[in-house]
């Protein structure tokens, strides 16, 4: 992603700013907190805002992401429970206790690792270190969760 820029208008003023950020980038608002904190998003020139930061019109909002670095998920075998599956995605039941991707504290031993080894071609569709992941569900949570197979479903 380049670097951007946007000057913040009426109908956004109130909203929080990493929530803002997310849905301007369309990215996972805990990446524009990262980005917050590592000082790669300014407000008006300042870095390190909130990310809680409630934006008023007139303010310039700036980003500048980080490189990215390489973060790939290898395959790993693990049970999945097939509810459903076809050509562009794929629908489980996901038991409690499973992770859905790498993050902070969980680097192997998700659900996105078990999905690779099943659907290799998964491992460019979507965001870093998250293949077709499109939704989650918490790690404590079961569910039924629906995966993408290919970029455009």
């Amino acid at each position: 992603m380049s670097p951007g820029n946007w000057l913040v208008g009426e109908g956004e003023a109130g909203v929080r700013l990493d929530r803002a950020v997310a849905a301007r980038l369309d990215l996972p608002r805990n990446q524009i907190q990262e980005w917050i904190r590592a000082g790669h998003l300014t407000v008006d020139d300042v870095a390190q805002p909130k990310p809680g930061h409630l934006l008023r019109a007139g303010e310039h909002i700036a980003w500048n992401p980080p490189a990215r670095g390489e973060s790939r998920v290898l395959a790993e075998e693990g049970e999945l429970r097939l509810l459903y599956e076809d050509d562009d995605l794929v629908v489980l039941d996901k038991p409690a206790g499973l992770t859905v991707h790498p993050g902070a504290g969980q680097a192997t031993g998700t659900l996105a690792h078990r999905l690779l080894a099943r659907f290799p071609e998964m491992a460019g569709v979507g965001g870093p270190g998250r293949p077709g992941i499109v939704h989650r569900l918490d790690k404590g949570t079961s569910g039924v969760i629906v995966v993408a197979r290919t970029a455009e479903s």
